[in-house]
């Protein structure tokens, strides 16, 4: 085994090892590539390699790499974070529940600076620690023994582990797990329990490609995916992958991978009871009998709209892909106004205020007897420290406010409104036009077409869900090769050059396509088309 410049010859005894070190230094001399004996290991039974003590037991952490992540101080900037995250990440392989260990220390590395280092943070780095301190000897995989991958799934993530039997029971080879995103975690149990197979086979594909081995899960239905009568695309995909392996499915209760993902993160859990105390809610108020009038089943959709969503204070996006520890309501969207909530109403008070524009609007509304201040582009009016706008000019659609809510010029306010108005389960993400006329209707703030494009466009669940609803491109075509020379050419201008004694700023290229040659002609930048022709 050849990696760069380290060079592992490995045999099963001291024979057969004497003949693999005479082919391999034979190939040596005739390469003429000469090594440093002092840098040579000759004939021993454990030797670190790549970073891991690999032996006739099995591989393990190298002991000098496991002794520099004891003595790593904590991380003082995300860069340290990162540092140590890449370590570890390279043993993760020795490791159970590795994303879910890493998890507070991953969320990190999506800050620029470390904000905050608790005690979820500074459990995570010492759990990390003594994983990788006493972590297992892992089997060498041995390719004349059946491989047994074991797989199971949870709400919160996925996991596998890789055995083979050693003659004295299944021996773990690997262990691997994986944290699901917010759309993967809304799967339904078949779904993510497949989705750990398939994870795990394109993790051990290098294992597993060309062999039979068997797949352990505990879910039985499993079994029948080959005769499955109908499935949706996404499990057709997967059933096409898992296709081109020779394997075979079988149940089993014994599952060393269930431990891999019921070790479940706090706030998913509480996200998850959050959700279905919702939707619990939801349903009795929307119980109505079968012969129910028009009157009783409208009078069922104001009480959902206007009581639990109204006093209901933590509503938030669901759909988002960042988890937050305490998650706080934004906006309170009802069927008829949008109320801004006090802490974000007091950023968009002094950010007015920064803008000089703005700040000299307010003074003059506080210094005025009036309660309006007309200017050119409209009028403004102050109110409960916010600043309202209203242009005469614009075309008022039904349903518009009169007055409008001004929005400083922040990305991350117009984000915060964006996503109450687009993103959250109540809103059903609507597309660019309702996104826009919803905004429309209550707030004001210059670009806003533009935002509200470039944020719907870049939602992740708007991308994943939707259909396209475009008809397909056509295939592209070449060209056609011209017969003759200066059948077809190609014209173009290089323009604002240094001006020429006699005046000319541009060069006028004209090239033909079938032999290649090249005219350049000293022009003006003011030369019109007939000039040109």
């Amino acid at each position: 085994m050849v990696y760069i410049d380290d060079i592992l010859i490995f045999s099963e005894d001291l024979e057969s090892h004497f003949e693999h070190l005479r082919i391999a230094m034979q190939r040596l001399r005739e390469a003429k590539i000469c090594g440093r004996l002092h840098k040579c290991e000759l004939l021993l039974n454990e030797v670190e390699y790549l970073g891991f003590d690999v032996g006739v037991n099995g591989i393990k952490p190298s002991q000098e790499k496991v002794e520099a992540v004891m003595n790593w101080p904590r991380p003082e900037t995300i860069h340290d974070v990162r540092s140590f995250l890449g370590l570890t990440s390279y043993y993760r392989k020795f490791i159970k529940q590795y994303s879910l260990l890493a998890s507070p220390l991953t969320n990190l590395t999506k800050l620029e600076t470390i904000k905050h280092w608790g005690d979820a943070e500074q459990k995570a780095f010492d759990q990390l620690k003594v994983a990788l301190a006493t972590a297992p000897v892992l089997k060498l995989p041995d390719f004349n023994r059946t491989f047994v991958v074991t797989t199971d799934a949870s709400l919160v993530s996925v996991g596998a582990v890789l055995e083979q039997d050693f003659s004295d029971g299944l021996h773990p080879v690997a262990y691997e797990s994986k944290k699901l995103t917010p759309t993967q975690s809304r799967f339904s149990a078949y779904e993510r329990e497949l989705l750990g197979i398939i994870h795990a086979l394109g993790k051990w594909r290098q294992y597993l490609t060309g062999v039979k081995f068997i797949i352990q899960t505990d879910h039985s239905s499993l079994r029948h995916l080959p005769n499955q009568p109908s499935v949706n695309r996404r499990i057709w995909k997967w059933i096409n992958i898992l296709q081109s392996y020779d394997c075979e499915i079988r149940p089993g209760s014994r599952n060393p991978a269930d431990s891999l993902t019921r070790r479940a993160w706090i706030p998913d859990k509480r996200r998850i009871k959050r959700a279905k105390v919702k939707d619990e809610e939801f349903v009795k108020i929307l119980r109505v009998s079968k012969d129910a009038p028009e009157k009783e089943i409208q009078q069922a959709l104001n009480s959902l709209f206007e009581g639990p969503m109204q006093q209901d204070k933590g509503l938030i996006n669901t759909m988002r892909c960042d988890h937050v520890a305490e998650p706080q309501a934004v906006l309170c969207v009802n069927k008829s106004t949008v109320d801004i909530q006090p802490q974000l109403k007091e950023k968009i008070w002094k950010k007015v205020q920064e803008n000089p524009y703005y700040s000299r609007i307010i003074k003059e509304l506080q210094e005025s007897e009036d309660s309006i201040l007309e200017k050119e582009e409209g009028k403004y009016k102050l109110q409960q420290n916010q600043l309202f706008v209203h242009h005469d000019r614009k075309v008022q659609v039904d349903g518009d406010s009169y007055w409008k809510k001004l929005i400083p010029d922040d990305m991350d306010i117009k984000t915060q409104i964006l996503q109450e108005l687009h993103s959250v389960p109540y809103s059903g993400h609507p597309g660019f036009n309702k996104t826009l006329r919803s905004a429309r209707a209550f707030f004001y703030w210059q670009g806003m077409s533009d935002d509200v494009r470039q944020f719907v466009l870049s939602c992740p669940v708007c991308q994943v869900e939707k259909g396209r609803h475009q008809a397909p491109a056509g295939k592209l075509q070449p060209l056609r090769l011209p017969d003759r020379k200066w059948q077809d050419v190609s014209i173009d201008f290089i323009t604002k050059l240094l001006e020429s004694g006699s005046g000319n700023d541009t060069i006028f290229t004209v090239i033909d396509k079938a032999t290649k040659f090249v005219h350049l002609i000293p022009c003006k930048e003011t030369l019109i088309a007939i000039d040109s022709a």
